[in-house]
């Protein structure tokens, strides 16, 4: 071995020495503190994951995610209407930790710590750690960040997928590396297979380039390795169209992509056009701000900035924000969840905002041409702005927490499915919900039954649109002609909170009272407690005949 050291040019074993040094590995000030984020986050996040009951948008996540779990592809296929890569993901999950809302839930709780690494490495590339530890700090207690990353819906992962795409364009902006914009590329592909929107990174590349390098003589050079993130791109893209091209269903995916219908138009309009997403981000509800009204103000402070300033990553993240607001805004379906991407933007431009101001009034108290009042005034004023900011962090935990709390009130729906359960003999008996709404509806008891008690009954939906977002047409006798027709034995039916249903005077005590009217089926146990009880009705044998 020392001969074979000696044949070495000294310099390259002085770089190998080098780059054997334990110190070279040692974790950072700024990296303990991100690693120590990740974790108070990461058990944070997890408390009580399944308390709340899963929700309609869900369940579709829930038995997508199930269905490959048991292997079913074909029937998958035919089930889903969205990328197929975090039903493989959840399907992992679920064979690593069982079949349950709580590992679905885990995947969102994952990818959310991946979105904190990947907003410090991307912060800390363009403007330093101090900058980076910041952003995660704002963006980790931002109320809609939190809520999102305990549900089983797409939108973390497609923050994560957003921003590494970005963090890795903006890397080859400063390296000019061919693998660095390959493996933007393939982050790309592999965020639009997660949901098809996440393609507008790629938008916000192509329209950063000319403005980043317009008056620079690398355009040319630039824009030629273009072509490399079209090709990486399609690597991941192409392959999969074609699977779903050759099953056949894909005329059913685009129909549904394609379907915008009136409900979501309506909620699409309740404010104007240029400032939806301005009042959908902050108070789209009394109940909900996803991100506090102070941060989004200091966030948009720190736009304002940024505009100010004009370094190539402050133009990087003007585009990013520009194109995701103008994107969705004009899209016909709109929701603060569909505009998360904008998060870590926010985050990131509020923190160096922060940061300069900091830095600003530390210059002035630390300089000995400052006087000793004026020292003393940038001290104090430094004290409030450190205040106001952790203040604001504060704030929007205690909001994330009201928030939380006031949504996850339990619904003993695996507790009355496992009632269910136990009393259904053959697998050709059926369960109607009637009256589903967002905490309790078909797929949510479908998902309980298989993956709980490992039932493969069908489970059936009367009316069939929510009735808490659609005015329910019910009608005892359809309902009843539907029993016998599916040979239904049991009925769940959710007291919904007390509340009448969507645009109508109907109550679940109203509908239960008409379904015992009929004499078709009878009552037979109730679980929970009042205003959130499940009534099970058990339909008689002259009706189950």
């Amino acid at each position: 071995m020392q001969k074979l050291i000696k044949n070495i040019p000294r310099k390259a074993t002085e770089a190998i020495m080098q780059n054997l040094d334990p110190r070279r590995f040692r974790l950072k000030r700024w990296h303990i503190l991100l690693l120590t984020l990740l974790i108070v986050c990461g058990v944070a996040f997890s408390i009580q994951l399944t308390y709340m009951s899963a929700v309609w948008d869900e369940t579709v996540r829930l038995l997508g995610g199930f269905m490959i779990y048991q292997g079913e592809i074909n029937e998958y296929l035919m089930f889903t209407r969205y990328p197929p890569l975090m039903d493989f993901v959840t399907a992992g999950y679920f064979g690593v930790f069982g079949a349950s809302v709580f590992s679905a839930r885990l995947v969102s709780v994952t990818f959310s710590l991946f979105t904190l690494a990947a907003v410090f490495a991307l912060a800390s590339k363009a403007y330093g750690r101090k900058v980076a530890f910041v952003s995660c700090a704002i963006l980790a207690t931002m109320p809609g960040y939190i809520f999102i990353s305990r549900v089983a819906l797409l939108d973390i992962p497609i923050v994560f997928f957003f921003t590494a795409t970005l963090l890795m364009f903006l890397i080859w902006l400063h390296s000019g590396k061919n693998s660095a914009i390959i493996l933007c590329g393939l982050l790309l592909g592999v965020a639009t297979l997660t949901k098809y929107q996440a393609i507008v990174a790629g938008l916000v590349i192509l329209v950063a380039l000319p403005l980043l390098f317009y008056r620079n003589n690398y355009f040319k050079a630039k824009i030629s390795r273009f072509p490399l993130l079209l090709a990486s791109t399609a690597i991941i893209i192409v392959p999969t169209l074609a699977w779903i091209y050759s099953s056949g269903i894909l005329g059913q995916w685009l129909g549904l992509m394609q379907s915008s219908d009136t409900l979501t138009n309506v909620y699409g309009a309740r404010f104007p056009l240029p400032i939806f997403y301005m009042l959908e981000t902050t108070i789209p509800f009394d109940y909900m701000h996803p991100i506090l009204l102070p941060v989004f103000i200091m966030g948009l402070l720190g736009l304002g900035f940024l505009v100010w300033r004009r370094k190539p990553e402050d133009k990087l993240l003007l585009v990013w924000f520009a194109v995701v607001y103008i994107f969705f805004t004009f899209v016909g379906t709109r929701s603060w969840r569909y505009v998360m991407p904008l998060f870590p933007v926010l985050a990131i431009s509020a923190s160096n905002l922060i940061i300069f101001l900091y830095g600003k009034l530390a210059n002035a108290w630390r300089s000995a041409r400052t006087p000793s009042n004026k020292k003393l005034v940038a001290k104090l004023s430094a004290g409030v702005l450190i205040g106001l900011s952790g203040g604001m962090l504060v704030a929007s935990v205690v909001d994330a927490y009201n928030w939380i709390s006031g949504d996850s009130k339990y619904i003993e729906l695996p507790e009355t499915v496992n009632y269910i359960a136990e009393r259904l003999g053959d697998p050709g008996e059926s369960v109607l919900v009637v009256c589903g709404v967002n905490l309790v509806n078909q797929k949510g008891v479908e998902f309980y039954l298989k993956a709980y008690e490992s039932k493969t009954n069908q489970v059936l939906l009367y009316p069939l649109e929510p009735a808490d977002t659609y005015t329910p047409n019910f009608n005892v006798t359809t309902m009843t002609d539907l029993c016998k027709a599916y040979n239904v034995k049991y009925l769940i039916l959710f007291e919904n909170r007390g509340e009448t249903y969507y645009n109508s005077t109907l109550t679940a005590g109203s509908i239960g009272q008409a379904i015992l009217d009929d004499g078709e089926v009878y009552y037979e146990a109730t679980f929970g407690a009042k205003p959130d009880r499940l009534f099970v009705f058990r339909v008689n044998g002259k009706a189950n005949s």
